[in-house]
């Protein structure tokens, strides 16, 4: 059998290797496998490819000027709001005010820490935000479901 060099790239572990069987270079093996992931994805059925061309409606919402200062000052952008906004994983109530809704959501933050977004806001169509902030305090605003 033959011995391969360290630098060499294969498929299979040495012990399957046959005397015929051709070398790969690495990138032999990248274009490869580039290919199979674009042959793959073109075998969805026409259903998935169209379902994968849908974009989701995001919510239309206004910012206070209070939110606007808030938000730069605190570093959250106006796209984790709007993401907030369009899913949150939970909806509660505003307990201090009447009319108002709690939109929180559980998101990883750029120092790597998980924080729970809450983003405070009107309950009429289109939301206005009140204000948004994150905190890691996640079991004391969290309500089991």
């Amino acid at each position: 059998m033959m011995q391969a060099r360290p630098s060499e790239f294969h498929f299979w572990p040495e012990s399957h290797q046959l005397d015929c069987s051709p070398r790969l270079s690495r990138a032999e093996v990248e274009a490869y496998s580039r290919n199979e992931i674009r042959s793959r994805r073109n075998k969805r059925p026409s259903w998935a490819r169209r379902a994968l061309r849908v974009r989701t409606i995001k919510m239309k919402f206004q910012l206070s000027s209070h939110a606007e200062w808030e938000l730069q000052r605190r570093g959250i952008s106006k796209e984790m709001v709007e993401a907030v906004l369009d899913g949150p994983e939970q909806r509660v109530p505003d307990e201090s005010h009447a009319g108002r809704w709690i939109y929180q959501s559980r998101m990883w933050f750029e120092d790597g820490k998980l924080y729970l977004l809450r983003v405070v806001a009107t309950g009429e169509e289109p939301p206005t935000v009140i204000t948004a902030y994150r905190t890691r305090k996640i079991e004391k605003y969290w309500r089991a479901e």
